[in-house]
């Protein structure tokens, strides 16, 4: 894995489960760590998805933090939709396979507060796709 995205990793990991204003980019670097516009995150030229979102009130059906007691947890993250394209062919599900494939894990953010409050998300930690 690529420096950069290992230290991006490091920078979720060492959040896990706080709460965090929407991230930007990785001190020191030109890293971004998730986008404001997009929920998947898939750095240019980058073949793997660095980071999701999960936004409750947006018009994708994500399902519930499902945490079972030990550390462990899921969440059923549903895939990107453009009108008049096939899921399959987007980068943002093509990155999201590759992870899958190669066992690369993606941060997993949901946000927990919205404007017109200072909007935060929870860093729910690294996730394995599945």
């Amino acid at each position: 894995m690529e420096d950069l995205h290992r230290r991006a990793h490091e920078w979720f990991a060492r959040r896990q489960g706080a709460l965090v204003p929407p991230p930007r980019q990785l001190e020191g670097t030109d890293v971004f760590l998730a986008q404001t516009a997009k929920a998947i995150h898939v750095p240019k030229a980058w073949e793997y998805a660095r980071s999701v979102k999960s936004l409750p009130d947006w018009p994708y059906d994500d399902g519930e933090l499902v945490t079972n007691g030990n550390g462990n947890w899921s969440l059923r993250y549903r895939q990107e939709e453009q009108q008049g394209r096939e899921p399959t062919h987007l980068p943002s599900h093509k990155a999201l396979l590759k992870c899958m494939e190669d066992n690369v894990p993606v941060a997993v953010l949901i946000r927990r507060q919205k404007k017109p409050e200072k909007v935060l998300y929870e860093v729910v930690g690294l996730a394995r796709v599945i």
